[in-house]
């Protein structure tokens, strides 16, 4: 009997396991979606202005906005991969501070910023970034939560049988006062 109850509670904790795992993988889809349009809308926002309006800022808004996107091609790839985790974090950093820094620009110029497809894309942009943080957020404690049940003794004993180490996710953090992109250690 002690062994049947022993089953089953191996049982449910790697149903509980996988439950958690597809609870982070629909959090990392999420997340990718919310940054993608993210990344639309700044292209939107480049394309909308004129030309020789803060050229330099243009410019760089348009690299970081680069660097964006390929580092989150590189994540769709291999989404445990820490160093993926790490450059998303840093290119997402420097996009949001490109992107405010031009956005006080265009709202300092009164004739640029009446305009209905700039007004557009900058709402457009201050929301599609805040649902990209909160992705971020979600995405994270789904993290977070599916290290801390692995730490407990069934699933533990599941993790070093099932060798499910390998599913381990890097936390990602793009937030402007964060003091590293990555959290250092893998969950």
């Amino acid at each position: 009997m002690a062994m049947f109850a022993g089953l089953v509670s191996l049982a449910t904790a790697y149903r509980q396991m996988v439950k958690m795992q597809q609870h982070c993988d629909s959090s990392l889809e999420c997340l990718v979606e919310a940054i993608a349009k993210e990344h639309l809308i700044v292209g939107h926002l480049l394309d909308a202005l004129p030309s020789d309006f803060e050229m330099a800022h243009q410019v760089q808004l348009s690299e970081a906005f680069r660097k964006s996107d390929n580092a989150l091609k590189k994540l769709r790839s291999d989404s445990s991969n820490r160093a993926s985790a790490a450059s998303l974090a840093d290119a997402q950093r420097q996009l949001l501070m490109t992107s405010s820094s031009l956005v006080k620009r265009i709202e300092d110029n009164e004739a640029l910023a009446t305009r209905g497809s700039i007004q557009g894309c900058m709402k457009g942009l201050a929301d599609a970034q805040e649902k990209s943080h909160a992705a971020m957020v979600s995405y994270n404690l789904a993290v977070v939560s599916m290290a801390t049940h692995r730490e407990l003794a069934i699933p533990s004993l599941l993790c070093m049988v099932t060798r499910s180490h390998a599913n381990h996710r890097p936390l990602i953090d793009w937030t402007p006062d964060s003091s590293s992109s990555s959290v250092e250690c893998d969950y």
